[in-house]
């Protein structure tokens, strides 16, 4: 999914956490529509004034007589503006795996323009503001994209590695473990396959100092696929105690 193959690039730095390679299991978005050429982008404002393009879903500035002909376009050229809509945001991604953050946000911001229904936009605007280092706004963004899925555990998952990873660098945000929580418990819920969310529920516990849980929460991770465990963490947990099954053993 592409939560583990985009995320796992951006949260690697996080203590504690793996996965992700956001894909950690990439799911790419939907595919372009077949015989439809892809709809010329609006161009870039040449004037040193303030660039709208970079910033999440233009600023939310009322669309500008540019942007109308662009929707114009698509219609021409494609069959829905959803369809459009993830083409445009599929080559997004791309430019986020290319480090082109700007132009990863215009593209982003047009699929918006075309289906605000679309999460693929908030959730990559969200990746792109995190590895922008505004972990505010990736917050923000990716709340609002589970209000438009609020069944996407791969969104949540993330999204509760964001709020460890802050709580990681100032334990006294303990709102961030709180909510991280509780989006893993839901996650696991939804879906008892996702081994990226039992593996950082065995990091709160960790932090909770439940190290009971935190093993079960580890194996449960470990029994769904090793690409998702992380041996720095393991290690620290087995210096608080001892794996009670015995499959990890402390080297002496």
């Amino acid at each position: 999914m592409k939560n583990l193959f985009l995320f796992s690039l951006l949260l690697l730095s996080l203590a504690g956490f793996g996965q992700a390679g956001k894909p950690t299991q990439a799911k790419k978005p939907a595919t372009k529509p077949a015989a439809k050429p892809a709809a010329a982008a609006p161009a870039k404002p040449t004037q040193a004034a303030f660039n709208w393009n970079t910033v999440p879903f233009f600023g939310e500035q009322p669309r500008t007589t540019e942007q109308e002909k662009f929707l114009i376009s698509c219609d021409a050229n494609f069959e829905t503006r959803p369809a459009a809509s993830q083409f445009f945001a599929q080559r997004a991604w791309e430019y986020v795996q290319e480090g082109q953050l700007d132009t990863a946000t215009y593209r982003f911001n047009l699929a918006h323009l075309l289906d605000p229904q679309n999460v693929d936009t908030y959730w990559g605007l969200g990746v792109i503001q995190f590895n922008k280092g505004n972990t505010t706004g990736a917050i923000v963004l990716l709340n609002r994209g589970l209000r438009v899925d609020s069944t996407n555990t791969a969104l949540m998952t993330d999204l509760a590695t964001i709020h460890l990873g802050r709580f990681q660098k100032d334990s006294t945000q303990t709102r961030d473990l709180v909510r991280a929580e509780n989006l893993l418990s839901v996650a696991v819920e939804i879906d008892t396959a996702n081994a990226g969310a039992f593996q950082k529920l065995a990091v709160v516990d960790y932090h909770r100092e439940r190290y009971d849980a935190a093993w079960q929460h580890l194996h449960r991770s470990r029994a769904l696929g090793l690409t998702n465990l992380d041996f720095g963490f393991l290690g620290q947990l087995m210096a608080r105690k001892e794996d009670p099954l015995g499959v990890f053993k402390q080297q002496n």
